[in-house]
């Protein structure tokens, strides 16, 4: 485990310091626009039956917490309740996201699974069908649990891992869930609150072998992006680290993707595919070059840690978490921008 932690949401403001700004659910809302869900539930719940604090709107925002992190049962049970009371203007009333989340239970796997780490639940899986797929999943995902927790030295809370055995269900689920329709690469994502996995395509054929290299990075890969997605919320990550730091997880299960990435960015270099900076660090535009971006980015997020250590890493998500934004955490840390680090890892993988 780092010596350094990821400051979890950084759980240590006071419940009566909230209470007492004259509007603790207000206050509370700006949290969960801020995407920390995990840490609305936290203080709600402390929250909660406090003299002068509105119960409704607190139980409004914890339930809308849950369903964000896929903690279904417990949503329903703040949400239904409150019908069609909303907090505030232009928020969705209780009873409008009751009934996409009704929608979802309909769509979701049956058959539940609890994974624990000693005495504490650190998955609840959710799967159709008990096969030799499924239990490849579950048995992946403590390993992947210990793995990247122990990179970024946090201890999250209970994940929701959805394993599909339906192609078009899944697709379903998953349009509903982030109102976009998953690419056919997409068998498996991380970057909501919860873990999704399908086992086949649309058109039935099996998404991935899972006695593959492959099958298990990706696990690990998409939980790294949602304990990242669980942490830092709505902060802006600009996608080669986004993408990098969930790439070195995913060698902690197959430690031959570092080599793989040694051999593509050799090629990608002789070729002169290297992408520029202003690509790297663009959303949409790194997304548009998968061959070269995936590899670079794998590449540069090695470097850092290489240069920093992985409390170094923690350190800077941190930064980021206070900053929200990379350049600002960057220069905070170590005096220097992302076109600094760009420029720096390049002279290390270009010939001089």
């Amino acid at each position: 485990m780092p010596g350094a932690r990821l400051r979890f949401g950084c759980w240590v403001i006071l419940f009566a310091s909230l209470a007492a700004s004259g509007d603790a659910a207000s206050d509370l809302a700006l949290v969960y626009n801020r995407g920390q869900h995990d840490k609305v539930i936290v203080q709600a719940n402390g929250l909660i039956g406090v003299a002068g604090v509105n119960d409704k709107a607190l139980r409004y925002l914890r339930g809308m917490s849950y369903y964000r992190i896929a903690w279904f049962g417990a949503a329903a049970q703040d949400l239904v309740p409150l019908g069609d009371y909303a907090p505030w203007p232009r928020w969705p009333s209780a009873a409008q996201e009751s009934a996409r989340l009704a929608t979802l239970r309909q769509l979701a796997p049956t058959h539940t699974t609890v994974l624990t780490q000693g005495r504490t639940a650190i998955f609840r899986v959710y799967c159709d069908e008990d096969n030799d797929w499924s239990k490849a999943v579950i048995a992946t995902l403590p390993e992947a649990y210990r793995q990247v927790c122990g990179y970024f030295g946090v201890q999250l809370a209970e994940t929701t891992a959805l394993i599909f055995h339906d192609g078009p269900r899944y697709n379903s689920f998953y349009r509903t869930w982030s109102g976009a329709t998953p690419t056919s690469w997409q068998w498996a994502t991380g970057s909501g609150g919860a873990l999704l996995y399908c086992e086949c395509d649309a058109d039935g054929k099996r998404a991935t072998d899972p006695a593959g290299d492959y099958f298990r990075g990706c696990i690990a890969h998409e939980f790294a992006h949602c304990l990242v997605n669980r942490v830092l919320g709505t902060t802006p990550l600009p996608p080669w680290l986004n993408e990098g730091l969930a790439m070195c997880c995913g060698a902690l299960l197959a430690p031959n993707d570092n080599t793989s990435n040694d051999a593509a960015m050799r090629t990608l270099v002789s070729s002169g595919r290297l992408l520029p900076v202003e690509t790297v660090i663009d959303g949409d535009q790194f997304y548009q070059h998968p061959g070269e971006a995936y590899p670079q980015a794998f590449s540069m997020a090695r470097f850092l840690t290489d240069r920093v250590g992985h409390d170094g890493v923690i350190n800077l998500l941190n930064a980021l978490l206070a900053e929200r934004d990379l350049d600002r955490a960057l220069q905070r840390s170590w005096k220097i921008d992302q076109r600094g680090l760009y420029a720096a890892w390049r002279r290390t993988v270009t010939p001089q």
